[in-house]
């Protein structure tokens, strides 16, 4: 394969099935999510093909520091920690934030191939490395499979392989040059494009981002991408009872502005209360633990042990996923709500009556209160952080005073570990 740059045809044939997507007219085919079976030989290509390129690619410097997706010690986690430090010292500073979260249609589907060899060349890959990515993403087909029947083979003129292990580096590569306009901040995570202004002027943020905006639907011209700007979201996060002045438009439509956006998994409000977001925690945690109740419920046979080992590999780190990026913002209150479901899910466990105390259970569990989980998370990811080969990483969680900021207002950056 090496030898004469060509991918194999026979690993290039791809069977899809669909999923159904929950809450939708399972009528339409685009209420469906295609999933993509590969030749697994195929696969085992792909990531030799993939350890060579990223080590071209991470020596060049060629995806830029704002994308976290798909890359070795990058995690939404600390995404979503760069997002919320940012508006946290916009807030701090009696600043506004304004951002705008894009909705990329298909981002993998549409990438167009001679644009991205073209960016391959233009990253000086080396030309063998290039022909083989090329043969990869040349002449692809797919078959579609309904139960055990399969329809005729179809041509694939566009877009990276779905579930391959090279394509997710290769997408990276394509959007590696997306444009970086001047007050404004970037944060992307594959597909998933936020970006970040801040100013005290409502009108401002909104010119600020519009700027960008701009910028950015010139290049998603260029190279053949497409946005949603109606499923795209902007949202002003600030303390004041400001609202936007002006609207955000990309290709001639607005783009809405909310109260809150979901990024990440994470819900963003307006206060960064994360109000909305312990709400999402609690909706979907009952949620999973309703549909483990045959497990960890009364009539189950399953031993103590191995019930309390399901709470800790699916129910908590469902309450507890990004927490150093909002853990530290809600109030007692909300934080007593993620401790009851802990609670009465360890009553559940070991069939406590009501008058064993909470203590005495987290005891016998052998858990920390969920608050000082959360903090030891924190404290484990801002030590990470502070080492991180990302300088974005490394500036989001900086406890270096802000040289600008008046004396009376200068407290460490740091915030988190206070907590």
């Amino acid at each position: 394969m090496f030898k004469f740059r060509v991918f194999p045809a026979r690993w290039k044939e791809a069977h899809v099935i669909f999923i159904p997507k929950p809450g939708n007219n399972h009528i339409f085919p685009e209420n469906h999510r295609p999933i993509s079976f590969l030749s697994s030989v195929g696969k085992i290509a792909e990531r030799v093909i993939r350890k060579r390129l990223a080590e071209f690619v991470n020596v060049r410097g060629v995806v830029p520091d704002e994308q976290f997706g798909f890359r070795p010690q990058h995690s939404t986690s600390e995404q979503l920690l760069r997002v919320v430090k940012f508006a946290a010292k916009s807030i701090e500073w009696k600043q506004l934030t304004g951002a705008v979260f894009l909705d990329v249609a298909k981002a993998f589907d549409t990438v167009w191939h001679n644009g991205l060899v073209y960016k391959l060349h233009q990253a000086d890959v080396p030309l063998a490395m290039v022909q083989l990515i090329q043969s990869f993403l040349d002449s692809r087909t797919f078959k579609a499979r309904i139960g055990h029947a399969l329809s005729a083979e179809h041509p694939i003129s566009a877009g990276v392989p779905q579930g391959s292990a090279l394509s997710p580096l290769v997408n990276a590569v394509f959007t590696a040059d997306i444009p970086k306009p001047p007050r404004t901040s970037l944060a992307i995570y594959a597909d998933d494009t936020a970006i970040l202004t801040r100013s005290k002027m409502p009108h401002l943020v909104t010119s600020y981002l519009q700027e960008a905006v701009d910028a950015l639907e010139e290049w998603c011209k260029r190279w053949l991408i497409t946005v949603n700007p109606e499923k795209s979201t902007a949202i002003l996060i600030s303390k004041r009872r400001t609202g936007p002045e002006g609207n955000v438009t990309m290709f001639n439509r607005v783009i809405p502005w909310r109260s809150q956006a979901k990024y990440l998994g994470v819900i963003v409000d307006k206060r960064l209360s994360f109000i909305p977001h312990i709400d999402y925690i609690v909706a979907n945690t009952n949620k999973i633990k309703g549909s483990l109740s045959a497990l960890i419920g009364k009539r189950s046979k399953v031993s103590i042990r191995n019930k309390l080992l399901l709470y800790r590999a699916i129910i908590r780190p469902t309450m507890s996923y990004a927490s150093v990026a909002w853990s530290y913002e809600p109030s007692k209150t909300q934080f007593h709500r993620l401790e009851v479901i802990q609670t009465k899910t360890l009553r559940q466990v070991f069939q406590a009556p009501w008058f064993v105390r909470n203590a005495q259970l987290l005891r016998e569990a052998n858990l920390p209160p969920l608050k000082e989980f959360l903090h030891e998370i924190a404290l484990r990811a801002f030590r990470k952080a502070e080492e991180h080969p990302n300088p974005l990483v490394r500036e989001a969680v900086n406890y270096e005073f802000d040289e600008e900021a008046p004396p009376s207002r200068k407290r460490p950056r740091r915030a988190l570990l206070e907590v």
